[in-house]
């Protein structure tokens, strides 16, 4: 049996029941007649037969867009997966040995230190910690440089240090009495670390130090230069970049599980160290170590 039939963009052709469209790559079957249906009944299930195989033009664009949007869906997939490995890869070093080095985290109620114990920092790293050879606690903080020296800050101060990009130096306080004795009014926090968490962190101090010619570190100011001393420091501080940011780059360094990004106030500081450490003191950080208060009256 021969049917004879005509389709969009084709040219008319007469076939056998197993049928070739010219131009598709497609081929179709007619069914053989069933008993009891008419030639034109017959001839009209053929035609919607190849209209619902054979693909449109609008259809074969669909096709198209759908393929090259899964495509797309693949390869934003592909790349989501592999930033969150790249993520995974800059999280803070896994800590390879049972922590137990301490480091404190001070909170001054509007900046934080950190203090750790003069015999845990090596040898070859952090020089100046040489200065303060009889300490047995180093508390070190970053700050804008003219702000963090002033005795009596003004607005003026605190708007450049917040808004203008400025210098930085380092403040470090060397003390021999115990961590809560020495800051009676602050918020205290422990954290235990690894030893290479406390050489990481060492050296990521020594890195904020500027240098002299020969590499030494650049002291500042008059203070007592066996308790209390400033160093000129080589990055720029500025608003998203200030002394509790810094503060929580060196914890992180030290491999601690903290976000600098969450750190732009003390109090988002203290909140993630409360976290992962001992609350040694809850307290409102407000006052100078008990030392400095005492040499300042």
């Amino acid at each position: 049996m021969r049917v004879t039939f005509a389709m969009d963009r084709c040219a008319v052709a007469t076939i056998p029941r197993r049928m070739a469209v010219q131009g598709r790559s497609e081929t179709f079957t007619l069914a053989k007649k069933p008993e009891g249906l008419t030639r034109r009944a017959h001839r009209a299930g053929a035609r919607r037969q190849v209209a619902l195989r054979t693909p449109t033009p609008a259809g074969r664009w669909t096709r198209i867009i759908g393929t090259a949007m899964a495509r797309l869906l693949v390869f934003f997939l592909w790349t989501a997966c592999a930033a969150c490995t790249t993520a995974v890869k800059e999280l803070p070093p896994t800590q390879e040995e049972v922590p137990g080095v301490p480091v404190y985290v001070v909170s001054h109620g509007w900046h934080a230190g950190i203090v750790v114990r003069r015999r845990d920092i090596p040898a070859s790293t952090w020089p100046s910690h040489r200065d303060f050879a009889d300490a047995a606690y180093l508390e070190v903080g970053w700050g804008d440089k003219t702000f963090y020296q002033a005795l009596n800050p003004n607005v003026g101060d605190a708007i450049a240090a917040a808004f203008m990009p400025t210098d930085s130096v380092l403040h470090i306080f060397g003390f021999r009495d115990s961590v809560p004795a020495t800051f009676p009014s602050s918020e205290i926090i422990r954290i235990q670390v690894t030893a290479a968490g406390m050489q990481r962190l060492a050296r990521y101090i020594e890195a904020s130090h500027a240098t002299d010619a020969v590499g030494n570190p650049i002291p500042l100011g008059p203070e007592s230069p066996r308790i209390s001393r400033f160093y000129l420091s080589r990055e720029t501080y500025h608003l998203f970049n200030n002394c509790n940011v810094w503060a929580a780059r060196a914890l992180r360094t030290a491999g601690l599980p903290i976000n600098p990004a969450q750190a732009l106030t003390v109090g988002g500081l203290m909140s993630q160290a409360r976290q992962i450490g001992e609350v040694i003191r809850e307290g409102l950080g407000d006052a100078l170590p008990r030392s400095l208060a005492l040499e300042s009256e």
